[in-house]
């Protein structure tokens, strides 16, 4: 099968699906990892075709103030909540530069017989400009809600009793990427618009 892989991310985004793509590969089926143009070294490690993504997103933590409020280094509770609503507009506008990279590595991988993808990116929107199955998977802790321990993305602690509540960050996370997907995905795919959004 032809197989292409999407994900973003920091490396621990990115290494588990790395190491699927050499998995698949291994089995013999042709791969192609799309993910950002950091992760490069690391597809090159696992001897895996790389399709570079922008780093979108990423370039947050370039910004040492908006990373030490969201950390708690700079400003306690207060900073970090003003913190997080900073990160979620700026990302909006970094994902969208993410997103038409994606569909070029959906051109690359003209023939695909699957894409693969992280749950939190549209991928099956890819697959259906594709013509494609879509298959989501969940390689990292903060994508399945569980009362067993806290959203590892969750800035602030919060009591044990609202560990499984704390998921509902991600969702509220991904929900502001509505708009810029929804755009993206009759602009740049040329697929039409969802029903109800």
């Amino acid at each position: 099968m032809r197989v292409l892989i999407l994900n973003h991310g920091t490396r621990g985004d990115v290494q588990p699906f790395a190491a699927l793509a050499r998995a698949l590969t291994a089995s013999g089926h042709e791969v192609l990892l799309a993910a950002p143009q950091s992760s490069a070294p690391l597809a090159a490690d696992h001897g895996v075709p790389f399709a570079p993504l922008d780093e979108g997103p990423n370039r947050i933590l370039e910004d040492p103030q908006l990373v030490g409020a969201v950390t708690g280094k700079h400003g306690g509770r207060a900073a970090e909540a003003g913190a997080m609503l900073r990160i979620v507009r700026r990302a909006k506008g970094d994902m969208a530069r993410v997103l038409d990279d994606m569909a070029t590595a959906a051109d690359r991988c003209a023939g695909a017989d699957v894409v693969v993808h992280g749950i939190g990116y549209p991928g099956h929107h890819v697959a259906e400009y594709l013509g494609v199955p879509s298959v989501p998977v969940a390689l990292q802790p903060f994508w399945v809600p569980t009362a067993a321990f806290p959203n590892p993305m969750l800035p602030v602690p919060v009591p044990r009793a609202l560990n499984r509540a704390s998921y509902r960050f991600t969702t509220l996370m991904l929900r502001s990427y509505a708009g810029t997907v929804d755009a993206w995905r009759t602009r740049r795919l040329g697929l039409p618009r969802r029903r109800g959004g």
